[in-house]
């Protein structure tokens, strides 16, 4: 928190409180659904539509075909501090 040097003190703990009450949501990992099974009803015949990704680098590619499906929306990789996506 300390390296957000644009935020006050009082303005850093504010943004921290949340981040902390919610830190599993945070830690940089893909989570897994655990609650009820969704179910979406689609229409008799329906095609996936994938739209095209933003531009990113080639060696980002195999990170976004991972973690995107045939049904995907555009979508793009932010890249974080340590080097990870």
């Amino acid at each position: 928190m300390r390296e957000q040097t644009e935020l006050d003190d009082n303005q850093q703990g504010e943004l921290l409180a949340p981040l902390k009450k919610h830190e599993m949501l945070f830690d940089g990992q893909l989570g897994h659904w655990k609650d009820q099974e969704a179910k979406l009803d689609l229409q008799e015949g329906a095609k996936p539509y994938h739209a095209c990704a933003c531009n990113m680098p080639r060696c980002h590619l195999e990170t976004l075909k991972a973690e995107v499906s045939q049904w995907a929306a555009p979508t793009f990789i932010m890249h974080k501090k340590d080097g990870s996506v």
